[in-house]
């Protein structure tokens, strides 16, 4: 399983509140993916696949804090 194969798993059960995007950035070729706020903050980034582990694990804090719980009983609270 690639990368990009492996964070959209992670994302999977924010999708009713995120937007995933697929592209590469010319200037910063090892950069591998961004969490970018509404705002245009970025609020996580990966440069490297090889920390698959503590990738996911920022990855997964930075869209609890965004975002919102993963859960269904998550998603209604934040429907309000």
């Amino acid at each position: 399983m690639n990368a990009v194969s492996r964070r959209a798993r992670w994302t999977a059960p924010y999708a009713d509140r995120l937007t995933v995007l697929t592209t590469t950035c010319p200037t910063r070729p090892t950069l591998k993916a961004l969490l970018v706020r509404p705002d245009g903050f970025v609020a996580w980034a990966a440069d490297t696949d090889g920390k698959e582990k503590q990738d996911q694990e920022e990855l997964v804090a930075a869209l609890e804090r965004w975002v919102g719980g993963s859960g269904a009983g998550a998603r209604a609270l934040t429907r309000g």
